[in-house]
C-alpha cells in the first residue's frame, strides 16, 4: 500500500513508492529542469538537525521527474507509531539549493509477508 497526500507518505515496508514530482520555484513559476540540476529525497527518523543518520537517500532524475523509492529502500524504514521525516531539495547547476518540501512525514506500515 502506498498513499501520498499533502506531503504525507504512507507506505508498507518493502513496497515501491512511485509518483510524478512537480513543483513551483515560486508561486506561479513552475520548475523547469536544467542540465546539471540534482533533486534528492532524504528520510530521517527525526527532525533533529544534529541527527545525521539518513535512512533513505534517493535522487529524482530531472529527465523523468519521477520519484521512485525502491522496495529495498522502504524496507529500511522502521515501523513505528510516529513518522519519519523527509525533505526534498534541488541543487541547481550553479550551486544554489532550494528545499521544496521540508519536514514531510513518512509513515512506514509493517509488512506481513
Amino acid at each position: 500500500m502506498v498513499e501520498i497526500k499533502n506531503n504525507v507518505i504512507r507506505a508498507t515496508q518493502g513496497d515501491t513508492v512511485r509518483t510524478q514530482f512537480v513543483f513551483e520555484i515560486e508561486e506561479g513559476v513552475p520548475y523547469e529542469p536544467s542540465e546539471g540540476d540534482r533533486i534528492r529525497l532524504a528520510v530521517k527518523a527525526s527532525k533533529d538537525p544534529q541527527d545525521n543518520n539518513i535512512l533513505v537517500d534517493v535522487e529524482i532524475p530531472i529527465t523523468t521527474m519521477e520519484l521512485v523509492v525502491p522496495s529495498s529502500e522502504t524496507k529500511k524504514l522502521p515501523y513505528r507509531r510516529k513518522p519519519c521525516f523527509y525533505d526534498i531539495e534541488v541543487t541547481f547547476a550553479g550551486g544554489d539549493v532550494l528545499t521544496v518540501i521540508s519536514e514531510g512525514e513518512w509513515y512506514s506500515m509493517p509488512e506481513v509477508m
